[in-house]
């Protein structure tokens, strides 16, 4: 699923995604779709979502822009590398990358720039145990925690309060993961008009982050 270019979609229904895959089998890829404003006063949606025991799915290389409630939403042995999610919003959640349904055995968060102009922002959320359970839900599915991901190379960066990404990323690295992420300004081009064009001297280039090329995105010519 590529190239795509997803807008203005999930403004009525209660429950849904501009891309969602379940199961899929393996071997599937999400890759390189622009997705934005998706505005809608619901909690349940996201840009991007696996849901229901999906494996073996890669989002990469996807620039997620003002949609509400969630950014991409992961599962399992979801990899989630070289994206850009950019002003989710909130409320309702608010939440950059939601981890969910574990373990996340042979799930990767890498190399992907999370940015927020606002203070009201949660780069990664993860669910508390049920009840007092070891479970996520009455149906018994473990926890998700980014630490059991190969979890490392983001940025959390938040323009209105840089101290709200340097606290996520010391709670990241006090788990032992992200040791190699940074809290910094990635440097866009023009991110107030939704120009996400890394400059030059942007650190995420410095870091492996491959600029994502929106040329090919969506009708073209």
């Amino acid at each position: 699923i590529e190239l795509n270019e997803i807008h203005h979609a999930m403004e009525m229904l209660g429950d849904g995604n501009a891309i969602y895959i379940r199961g899929a089998g393996g071997g599937n890829v999400i890759r390189r779709n622009y997705i934005h404003h998706l505005v809608a006063p619901m909690i349940m949606q996201a840009a991007i979502r696996t849901d229901g025991g999906q494996t073996d799915t890669t989002i990469a290389e996807n620039l997620i822009y003002k949609c509400t409630s969630q950014g991409i939403l992961m599962k399992l042995n979801t990899h989630v590398e070289n994206n850009i999610v950019a002003d989710i919003i909130a409320p309702p959640r608010g939440y950059y990358l939601s981890v969910r349904e574990g373990p996340l055995t042979g799930a990767t968060i890498k190399r992907n720039i999370f940015y927020s102009s606002s203070t009201t922002c949660e780069f990664i959320n993860e669910l508390e145990a049920r009840n007092g359970s070891r479970s996520e839900d009455r149906r018994g599915r473990e926890l998700a925690k980014a630490k059991d991901a190969d979890t490392d190379e983001n940025i959390y960066f938040c323009a209105a309060d840089a101290n709200l990404g340097k606290e996520m990323l010391e709670k990241q690295q006090k788990d032992g993961v992200d040791l190699h992420s940074r809290s910094v300004d990635p440097l866009f081009v023009d991110a107030a008009k939704g120009d996400f064009r890394l400059k030059p001297d942007s650190p995420a280039v410095e870091m492996g982050f491959v600029p994502l090329d929106m040329t090919k995105v969506g009708l073209v010519d």
